[in-house]
């Protein structure tokens, strides 16, 4: 994703794995993570704004509405989500 347009590639993570052995648990630790571009191969970890995405996110895929891009999440035995990443003024 380009989450603050300026033309890098970000990365965009979601997760969560609930169908696990007794032994070792669920994996449900990731709420959404934002890694941003800084150039040259590095990149900050940001937080999301409050956005927190609880369940098992198992596809994500881009869709425009209008001309801005916006990403569909979809979430194992859960409804989907939209979201939008919105440029800071």
């Amino acid at each position: 994703v380009d989450a603050n347009n300026d033309n890098l590639p970000d990365i965009f993570l979601a997760g969560n794995y609930y169908g696990n052995n007794i032994h070792n648990g669920r994996y449900d630790s990731d709420c959404g993570t934002l890694l941003l571009n800084a150039g040259k191969g590095d990149f900050n970890c940001e937080n999301l704004n409050g956005l927190i995405l609880k369940g098992e996110a198992r596809h994500i895929r881009q869709i425009k509405i209008g001309n801005q891009s916006s990403y569909i999440i979809a979430r194992n035995n859960d409804s989907v989500m939209v979201l939008k990443f919105c440029s800071p003024k």
